[in-house]
């Protein structure tokens, strides 16, 4: 199974042993709608990193809790320095005093973090109340050492307190979506909203929720609308109302909404650039097409412009326009050696066939970037439907397999792998897991069938050799596939 290039996010985060495709197993979130529930629970509402709806928590607590849990000193302190830099070029900002507040907690300085806390939610009443936080991150610090009982004590304690305040509700709720628990998430947003309606938080939230949990347009209309008029200098307020409009079809108030958010937040994206980032993330590739290139029309710099084409490259490979996609990929490429761009290059080059040609882009980015998990994927997987390197292909699957556990893509690639390498009984126990998550990949069922062939399981290998053959028609090994079923039929 080969990676292709999903999004410029993506792409560029090659080397990061975090990136996810499809996971073969995924831990079980805590239903409670708890602080404590799993940290690698799927987020509900899958949202860009800048659209927060809640200031209290621009930096995410489990991150926090984590870092300061396994003694990472330095990247707390780059996180603090960095907001600190924020902070000096807008002097006296709340939500940035506040957030910084949150890093210091973490990195030791509670004292000091308390009295910054306190200052920026004197200041702006939708930020939490300095006990609250420190009451609350005392908790993610507990967890992130792994004292649960401990931690749990204290959560008990915090939800008794503060059980009708209406920042410690929205966490409660968040953490309810990200749990899965749509009913703890509701009765917790609603209660903060009738708890405090002036506040804009209360009904940016609320409006997030029932947009995307019970799709009601009409309520989340009207409280979006509430937001914006509660907050018109927020940008967080008009990046989810922006995306709000967007996935209602509502593309000219959408970019208006992106426009004002540039106007605050001269950091923020291109409004075209994130329409069309934001209509990926919808799966509407033509829109986002459409975007991009509207993008590319106007003065951009020399980094935008590659970081845009790049994202055009990735929609027009979803779209099988590949000679368009190369275009854009080489055009990138002949301003800069970017790594992520060669691995691109080398999806486009495998789904024309150009196997050598894209077995020289994977080895490249190997050797621009050494142990790259999806370029060792995806070279593994060329080389095993090459019939080439067999013993190549599993050292290069065991190495992607280390850098991004539990993925489908990757440990269908390692079955594959223990089957050619003669281990067929390891193959046939990945690959079983493995069709479950990915079931539409022909090379997966075909694997699968080649080991219970070995293991002299003919029965239940004929449906996944047939399988491949329906998934593919013009599957490179469909005469192999016949030869192999054509004796298991002559058996019943």
């Amino acid at each position: 199974m080969s990676f292709y290039i999903r999004t410029f996010a993506m792409v560029m985060a090659l080397a990061v042993a975090g990136v996810q495709a499809v996971p073969v197993t995924t831990a079980p979130g805590s239903k409670s709608g708890s602080l404590l529930a799993e940290p690698g629970a799927t987020l509900q509402f899958s949202l860009p990193a800048d659209m927060h709806a809640n200031p209290s928590e621009q930096v995410p607590p489990e991150v926090l809790a984590k870092l300061r849990g396994s003694g990472n000193a330095q990247a707390l302190r780059k996180m603090g320095l960095e907001l600190k830099q924020r902070l000096d070029q807008n002097p006296g900002d709340p939500y940035l005093m506040h957030a910084l507040a949150t890093v210091m907690f973490h990195d030791g300085s509670e004292k000091e973090a308390r009295a910054l806390w306190a200052a920026a939610s004197k200041r702006e009443p939708n930020l939490a109340l300095a006990e609250l936080m420190a009451a609350v991150h005392g908790v993610y610090a507990l967890q992130g050492k792994g004292e649960q009982a401990e931690a749990k004590k204290q959560l008990a304690a915090v939800e008794k307190k503060y059980a009708a305040d209406p920042h410690f509700l929205l966490m409660r709720g968040e953490q309810a979506m990200r749990a899965k628990n749509v009913k703890a998430a509701e009765i917790a947003y609603r209660r903060a909203y009738e708890l405090a309606p002036t506040l804009y938080v209360t009904s940016l939230n609320l409006a997030r929720f029932v947009d995307a949990a019970r799709n009601d347009v009409t309520s989340a209309t009207r409280l979006y609308s509430e937001a914006s008029r509660l907050a018109p200098k927020r940008p967080e307020v008009w990046n989810n109302y922006g995306l709000f409009l967007l996935r209602h079809n509502q593309a000219d108030l959408a970019l208006d909404a992106f426009r004002k958010v540039k106007s605050l937040d001269a950091s923020a994206p291109l409004p075209e650039r994130r329409m069309g980032d934001l209509s990926v993330s919808l799966g509407r590739y033509e829109e986002a097409r459409r975007w991009y290139l509207a993008a590319l029309a106007l003065k951009l710099s020399e980094a935008e412009t590659q970081t845009i084409r790049v994202a055009l490259g990735d929609v027009l490979l979803r779209l099988k326009r590949y000679d368009e996609a190369r275009q854009e990929m080489e055009a990138v490429l002949r301003t800069q050696e970017l790594p992520p761009v060669v691995f691109a290059l080398g999806t486009i080059d495998e789904a024309q066939g150009k196997l050598q040609a894209a077995e020289a882009r994977y080895r490249q980015t190997l050797k621009l970037t050494p142990g790259n998990p999806l370029a060792a994927n995806n070279l593994a997987m060329l080389l095993l439907k090459s019939d080439k390197g067999a013993a190549e292909a599993l050292k290069l699957a065991d190495e992607a397999r280390r850098a991004i556990p539990n993925n489908a893509i990757i440990e269908g690639t390692w079955g594959c792998a223990l089957g050619a390498n003669g281990r067929p009984g390891e193959a046939v126990k990945v690959l079983e897991g493995v069709v479950k998550a990915a079931p539409d990949d022909p090379w997966v069922h075909y694997c699968l069938g080649k080991g219970l062939i070995a293991q002299r399981r003919g029965k239940e290998a004929t449906p996944h050799l047939k399988q491949a053959l329906q998934l593919d028609e013009h599957f490179p090994r469909r005469d192999e596939v016949n030869k192999l079923i054509a004796p298991l039929r002559q058996v019943r």
